[in-house]
C-alpha cells in the first residue's frame, strides 16, 4: 500500500477544485504517494506506528509491551480473498495539470498524525 499524508491530499483536492485554468475539467486525476518512501504493507504500517509511539516519553514503556500478531489474509479475510501485491498511483496527471505532489512521507506523517491524536485526547 501507499499512503498520502491528509494535508497533501487535501492540497490536491482543492486545486482540483479550484481548476485553474481548466486544467482539471473532465480529466481522472489519481491522489496518492507513489514514492517508496510511503509504501508499506499492513504489518510494515503497525510495526512503523509503534515506531512512532517509542518516539512520545509517555507512551515508550507501554510500546516496548505491544507484541504485533500476523494474520494471514486468508484466515481472516476468508477463502478466496486476493489482493494486489503492490499499489502504486500514478500522480502524472497531478503532476502535470496542477503542478502537485506530495510532500509530506509515511513515517513523518504518522509521527505528525499521532501526535495531533495524542494531543486531542489530553485535551478531551
Amino acid at each position: 500500500r501507499c499512503f498520502c499524508y491528509i494535508e497533501d491530499s487535501i492540497d490536491a483536492l482543492v486545486k482540483i477544485i479550484e481548476n485553474k485554468g481548466n486544467n482539471a475539467s473532465r480529466k481522472i486525476i489519481n491522489i496518492g504517494n507513489p514514492y517508496e518512501d510511503s509504501e508499506a504493507s499492513i504489518k510494515e504500517l503497525a510495526n512503523q506506528l509503534l515506531e512512532a509511539f517509542s518516539c512520545f516519553p509517555e507512551y515508550a514503556e507501554l510500546a516496548k509491551k505491544i507484541n504485533i500478531i500476523e494474520t494471514a489474509s486468508e484466515q481472516y479475510y476468508g477463502k478466496g480473498y486476493q489482493d494486489m501485491a503492490v499499489r502504486r498511483p500514478s500522480i502524472q496527471q497531478a503532476e502535470n495539470l496542477l503542478n502537485w505532489k506530495p510532500k509530506i512521507n509515511l513515517k513523518e506523517g504518522l509521527k505528525k498524525t499521532l501526535a495531533y491524536y495524542l494531543n486531542q485526547q489530553k485535551s478531551t
